[in-house]
């Protein structure tokens, strides 16, 4: 805290927050085009400025959300298979409803070879969506790899 004209204000170099460090994570990895590995890491523990139970925090938790996820999104698009799955699973804490990041890890899961991973994220997806009485779309249900049988001898 600093106290000038009969004021008190915080001093942010001595002060810090995850919203604070969230922010400085994103605008750096956009300028200096890193891996995006801090932003992942920040947002893992699920819901941004968990400890402010105050009504001008949810607008605020709500902005830096949507500016996580959309660096999230950008990881999951460029980043190696591992670091997108990552990123995918870290969003689903940030907006465990949304069905679009479910479908992004269903495909990343179907491409790499992965059928039984695909599987898992859709159960998930389903019992997500039962807790609201919703079901998956079925643009979701087509991006399920389809069984092969096996040939016979």
């Amino acid at each position: 805290m600093t106290h000038r004209a009969n004021r008190y204000r915080l001093d942010l170099e001595l002060a810090t927050s995850d919203l604070l460090e969230l922010e400085a994570a994103i605008a750096d990895a956009y300028a200096k085009a890193t891996d995006f590995r801090r932003i992942i890491e920040l947002c893992r523990p699920g819901e941004l400025l968990h400890s402010a139970a105050y009504s001008w925090a949810e607008p605020v938790r709500e902005v830096i959300r949507h500016q996580a996820l959309n660096a999230l999104f950008h990881v999951a698009h460029t980043a190696e298979d591992t670091m997108a799955v990552e990123a995918l699973q870290v969003a689903v804490r940030l907006d465990p409803y949304a069905e679009q990041i479910y479908q992004h890890l269903i495909r990343r899961h179907t491409d790499a070879g992965r059928p039984d991973a695909a599987i898992a994220i859709y159960r998930q997806l389903r019992a997500r969506l039962a807790e609201i009485d919703a079901e998956p779309t079925n643009e979701t249900e087509a991006l399920l790899p389809i069984p092969r049988s096996r040939p016979r001898r």
